[in-house]
């Protein structure tokens, strides 16, 4: 259930605004289907409550008026009703502080690059956002982009059609990975991809909410993981290196959806194909809280999670294909225990 007191409060019960009005029915639409098996069409409704919320938070700099201040205050509320939804329902939608007066580049809100006609990239949007909240200008988040941001030219692309995100999809036949693109069948293989992050050899997936796989290349500013479902929730995201059909290292690299453990053990239980002897690293955030990047082998964190045993530096050395030892993978297992 999402509350709705903060947005009675905030009188956006009974507000004209063209963005307020239909979210504070869609959150009582929602509510209503407390009961019903239909998850994708719940997914629906709390992606578009956060679109709603997106366009009129960026709509009008926020104001020192009470109504305004507990407006702003309701959605942040909202978010994080969405989000702990979102958690019930097995999916992860696209990251952001809840809370939209603290959106720069450190701490980016990548609904910004969802809503944007142009799709400019997270990052850049992120860091004009911060600043047109400290201009005091009174202009939309958009007019303020218009008139002093200077254009990088950077379009993230958004596959709106099936047909295309079906050019990435990957599968499973035989028990083994395989690109489902009829023009390209083949053992799935990224010892061609590359990610900005990891580098040659690896490439950047999502998993749908229905359990589809797909993987490309990280080109940034360009193809990110928001691009396969135009932005769409996720079961599980993050990069992999595969080879001959065999996947054999997986992470939860995706600033876009920042997946975590939950993440990661479902990505297990909808692939069981995923060798045990495969290797995982299910926390993206496990420098800053450990000290050093934590993987375990699959057959241990499907049935321990984080509390398997991590392995050693040789381990991971040993586990990751040769090929996709880039600088930055050698960098990163270096930081490992030995």
């Amino acid at each position: 259930m999402i509350s709705t007191r903060n947005l009675d409060t905030a009188k956006i019960s009974i507000s004209g605004n063209e963005w307020l009005q239909p979210l504070y029915g869609l959150v009582q639409v929602y509510n209503s289907m407390e009961t019903s098996p239909d998850r994708n069409e719940k997914v629906r409704i709390l992606e578009r409550l956060l679109g709603y919320s997106t366009y009129w938070i960026t709509s009008k700099p926020p104001k020192n008026t009470p109504t305004n201040m507990a407006r702003w205050k309701a959605l942040e509320g909202l978010a994080n009703d969405v989000a702990k939804e979102m958690d019930g329902l097995g999916g992860k939608m696209l990251s952001g502080p809840s809370n939209w007066k603290d959106v720069k580049k450190e701490n980016r809100h990548y609904w910004l690059e969802k809503v944007d006609p142009q799709h400019r990239p997270g990052f850049e949007l992120s860091t004009a956002y911060g600043a047109w909240l400290n201009s005091r200008v009174n202009l939309s988040f958009w007019d303020y982009c218009r008139l002093f941001v200077k254009p990088s030219g950077l379009q993230v692309k958004q596959y709106i059609d099936d047909a295309e995100a079906k050019k990435n999809e990957v599968g499973v036949k035989h028990g083994i990975f395989r690109t489902l693109d009829p023009m390209n069948d083949s053992p799935f293989d990224t010892r061609n991809n590359q990610t900005l992050f990891a580098g040659k050899g690896w490439a950047i997936f999502v998993v749908d909410m229905d359990g589809r796989l797909y993987c490309g290349d990280h080109e940034e500013g360009k193809f990110h993981h928001s691009t396969f479902l135009a932005g769409g929730a996720v079961q599980a995201a993050g990069e992999l290196a595969a080879e001959n059909g065999e996947i054999k290292v997986v992470t939860a690299k995706s600033g876009h959806y920042t997946p975590g453990e939950a993440q990661m053990l479902q990505f297990l239980k909808l692939f069981p194909q995923v060798s045990g002897s495969a290797i995982i690293r299910p926390d993206f955030f496990d420098v800053r809280d450990t000290g050093e990047p934590r993987f375990y082998r699959v057959k241990q964190f499907r049935f321990e999670g984080k509390k398997a045993k991590s392995l050693k530096r040789a381990e991971v050395v040993k586990a990751i294909p040769t090929w996709a030892m880039s600088n930055n993978a050698t960098t990163l297992v270096g930081k490992i225990s030995a």
